[in-house]
């Protein structure tokens, strides 16, 4: 009976031993694959940042291009409009006494 236990026991104790080594090995290789996987994560954060940042300037460039059009259009309608309104009665007044003042002058010259 004792060397039944005796060789029992020594089973166990290289059983256990044996465990202990597949562990140890299984919890490097958890760690190695906990590393990687955060360096991935890392570069994949790092590549989707600067894609979203190169998006933001290209849509912030093509705004400031419609932006200058339609600034000059908008221009371009208000001065369209503005020589299409007639003149107001205080230009017409300017316009008429500087030709009144012009006629004076040219029958003192005379």
């Amino acid at each position: 009976m004792i060397t039944f236990l005796t060789i029992l026991l020594s089973i166990t104790i290289v059983g256990v031993g044996i465990s202990y080594k597949e562990i140890t090995k299984l919890r490097k290789r958890l760690d190695d694959l906990h590393k990687e996987t955060n360096t991935r994560v890392s570069t994949y954060n790092i590549e989707t940042n600067d894609k979203f940042d190169r998006d933001v300037n290209t849509i912030h460039a093509i705004f400031g291009e419609k932006q200058e059009e339609l600034d000059t259009r908008l221009k371009n309608m208000v001065d369209t409009i503005t020589k299409k309104i007639p003149i107001t009665n205080d230009e017409l007044l300017k316009e008429v006494q500087k030709m009144r003042d012009d006629f004076l002058a040219l029958r003192q010259n005379l």
